[in-house]
């Protein structure tokens, strides 16, 4: 598996325990059609370093979490920790 498919499963999965891929987009100040592009059924852009760090700032998740596999990391814990959505 690549860094590219091992980011993208992990914010799939983040994206699942969010809710949606509009609330990740949300919460990560990307478009929605780029996240689509980026994690969607028919992605088509790889997650570069940039866009995963950006990712992680966004989430306040440690530098490189997305990039570990997925086995080494509890997922559901981590998550716990995430802010909560801001409603405006």
């Amino acid at each position: 598996m690549t860094i590219h498919h091992t980011r993208r499963e992990w914010l799939r999965r983040i994206a699942a325990q969010i809710g949606s891929h509009a609330e990740l987009a949300r919460r990560c100040g990307l478009d929605p059609a780029l996240l689509s592009r980026l994690i969607g059924a028919h992605a088509n852009k790889p997650i570069g370093d940039r866009m995963a760090r950006r990712v992680e700032r966004a989430l306040a998740l440690p530098n490189g979490y997305i990039d570990r596999s997925i086995s080494e990391t509890d997922l559901s814990g981590k998550l716990a920790t995430l802010p909560a959505p801001q409603r405006h």
